[in-house]
């Protein structure tokens, strides 16, 4: 996994510079032209200077690894990610990337299937979850955000992933799409939740997904979270 970081002028570049030490290559933008192109499954950071020629050109490369736009507003860097479901940039954590050049070989690491994450924007339903599934032996964690669980199932080595497909942040979709380019092996089994059944909406869940529809039964949650394990 190569993190691969575009600029367009010196001092954004040397910004950035500060805030990556290690996993990082930077290139040069001059105007709307790029002269060296990473690897097709690189993590592709570039600066939005508001040229559309620029952003097209990079978005046609989205395919196979994430895509990340930046502008430096005050010294400070606001992120984005391009979403392939929405097919915009909505707003990424600078911290939740950063911590994704960092990751190494961490990638490889053994996961713990009895770890699980209830991922949920109604915290009465990830409150009850929780307690439902702890009482079965599993050793939970919780988030409310979409980029928060991204953080967690890197700290903690989560196994299992209960996460529900509309969230205020990034959809559920979006996680596991990030989740798929970070883990090259090994990746974290994923339980879509869904509320929604319109074919608009259902569209968004990758292919070869069963989420399972609220209101569901406990019981088969807890069926569907045993069959993740193995």
């Amino acid at each position: 996994m190569h993190f691969h970081i575009f600029c367009s002028s010196d001092t954004s570049q040397e910004l950035l510079r500060k805030e990556f030490s290690e996993n990082v290559w930077f290139y040069k933008i001059n105007g709307s032209v790029v002269t060296d192109m990473p690897s097709p499954a690189s993590w592709i950071l570039f600066e939005d200077t508001g040229n559309s020629d620029l952003i097209n050109f990079f978005k046609q490369r989205v395919d196979t690894g994430p895509l990340f736009s930046f502008r430096v507003l005050d010294s400070r860097i606001e992120l984005k990610l391009y979403s392939p479901v929405r097919r915009e940039f909505v707003p990424f954590p600078l911290d939740i990337f950063k911590g994704f050049a960092q990751l190494g070989v961490q990638k490889k690491l053994l996961r713990d299937r009895k770890k699980v994450l209830v991922v949920d924007d109604e915290p009465d339903l990830v409150e009850l979850l929780s307690a439902f599934l702890h009482d079965h032996g599993f050793q939970i964690y919780t988030s409310t955000m979409g980029a928060e669980a991204l953080k967690l199932i890197v700290q903690e080595e989560v196994g299992v992933v209960i996460l529900d497909i509309f969230m205020p942040d990034l959809l559920g979709p979006e996680v596991e799409f990030l989740l798929s380019r970070l883990f090259t092996v090994n990746m974290p089994k994923v339980l879509f939740m869904s509320g929604y059944t319109s074919s608009d909406q259902m569209a968004t869940i990758p292919l070869g997904s069963s989420p399972i529809s609220k209101p569901f039964q406990f019981k088969e949650l807890l069926e569907r979270v045993k069959i993740l394990q193995n």
